[in-house]
């Protein structure tokens, strides 16, 4: 299995592979630029750097996703200007929006090596396939080569985005891009009308390219009203696991500062993209809402659990993952919200997953998780100092724990003297029997 930045790489150098393939397939026929090409290039440019830095921040999964309209742009880009046009546009606008929003280099790789490479491949077809000289809606021809370059283009950037993903987040990659197929939809629909529309604006002059503006920024508003619904849906979702909390005063606001826990690990993880995080901490915060199915008798003990209170009370993360796997904003934290209590060793539950096969935003739940439990009072014992807490954490790294995951947590509660600096590799040790040790469960 790749990891993250060997992934974001190898999409990195396809794009320029691809580029650099398709030009020496035409014998890099490219043709010298005119005053007019230039014009209109900077126009593209302008038009697309407003429309991202313009973008929305919608719930996904859970999670945070910039969704914007530059699709259009993008291919009208590449209709117009050609294959290397287009990618210089895409290439440009994508890296002076990071650069502004001061975005992590994996993040920003990850958006302009995917949308090169896709505009390249749609581009290529649509150059390849349409007659040139006319524009894209100028015959039933140059319409449908459209439509087969935009689905190109909206299903092939978000599979990329599925692909770079599906490791981290512990689906599958079509889950993920089934999760997030409604923007890809959205964007194969405006494509090749506005793409086409831009191109005949674009023959006219580069300013008339601007005009289209307004109409691709309506969309963006209304992304902001289902952000307002989408955060409506948190908020009850939230609601209802601070409810469960409450019918045990000793577990009061304990998702909201295990939430807490992994957003400040989070920061010392600069491999994880934005918004997996987002993802990952919308998960922490309803990690435990699974135990609405749980009896009393188990959840409410104060003391050591018989075998069948404790199978009872394990049934907490599958409930938890059925629950949230049912509303499409919380999609993607089934698979987390399942495993936070998986172990390093393999010895957790519900599935017995080891090492790097449990989902990293799993992994850091876990810790958090234990951390926050092990440091509140309990009916059969009082909460342990932080210190003793943190040693606790460090003693189970490469047992119960991801040791990356603890060096993470070592820096985020300061530790003068952490253990995990350097951590070579993952090696999980053999498997033990789950613990009893009510210090390390939540």
């Amino acid at each position: 299995m790749l990891p993250l930045r060997a992934r974001i790489w190898f999409v990195s150098g396809a794009a320029i592979a691809v580029l650099l393939g398709y030009l020496y397939v035409t014998d890099f026929a490219t043709p010298p630029p005119t005053f007019q090409n230039v014009s209109v290039g900077i126009a593209f440019f302008a038009l697309l750097a407003i429309i991202e830095y313009a973008d929305v921040s919608l719930s996904v999964g859970s999670g945070s996703l910039a969704f914007t309209v530059s699709a259009p742009v993008m291919m009208a880009a590449s209709m117009n200007l050609g294959v290397l046009g287009g990618a210089a546009v895409v290439f440009g606008g994508l890296t002076l929006d990071s650069l502004l929003k001061r975005r992590a280099i994996t993040k920003s790789a990850t958006n302009i090596s995917t949308y090169v490479l896709t505009v390249v491949i749609a581009g290529a077809v649509y150059d390849q396939f349409a007659i040139p000289g006319i524009s894209p809606i100028s015959s039933l021809r140059n319409a449908g080569v459209a439509m087969v370059a935009a689905l190109i283009f909206a299903v092939l950037g978000a599979g990329i985005i599925a692909w770079i993903l599906s490791p981290l987040i512990g689906s599958s990659p079509f889950a993920i891009w089934r999760s997030n197929f409604s923007a890809s939809a959205i964007e194969f629909c405006t494509m090749p009308t506005i793409g086409g529309l831009m191109v005949v604006l674009a023959e006219e002059n580069a300013i008339a390219i601007l005009l289209i503006l307004i109409p691709l920024l309506a969309p963006q508003i209304a992304y902001r009203t289902l952000q307002r619904a989408q955060n409506s849906i948190r908020d009850t979702i939230e609601s209802l696991a601070d409810a469960i909390e409450k019918r045990d005063h000793y577990t009061s606001n304990h998702s909201t500062r295990v939430a807490s826990y992994t957003r400040s690990i989070l920061a010392e993880l600069s491999d994880v993209p934005d918004a997996l995080a987002h993802t990952i901490i919308s998960a922490a915060r309803v990690h435990d809402v699974g135990k609405v199915g749980i009896r009393d008798a188990a959840l409410l003990k104060p003391g050591p659990l018989t075998t069948e209170e404790r199978q009872d009370l394990q049934m907490h993360t599958i409930i938890g993952a059925e629950i949230v796997s049912r509303i499409p904003e919380y999609r993607l934290c089934a698979s987390i919200i399942r495993h936070h209590h998986e172990r390093w060793d393999g010895a957790g539950y519900p599935d017995g997953l080891a090492g790097e096969d449990i989902p990293i935003g799993a992994r850091i739940i876990a810790v958090a998780d234990a951390f926050d439990a092990m440091t509140s009072d309990r009916p059969y014992r009082r909460g342990m100092s932080a210190e003793a807490a943190i040693e606790e954490v460090q003693n189970n790294a490469g047992h119960q724990f991801d040791p990356v995951i603890v060096a993470a947590f070592e820096r985020t509660m300061g530790v003068a003297e952490p253990r995990f600096q350097e951590v070579a590799g993952p090696e999980p040790v053999a498997p033990r029997k789950p613990t009893d040790n009510p210090s390390l469960v939540s």
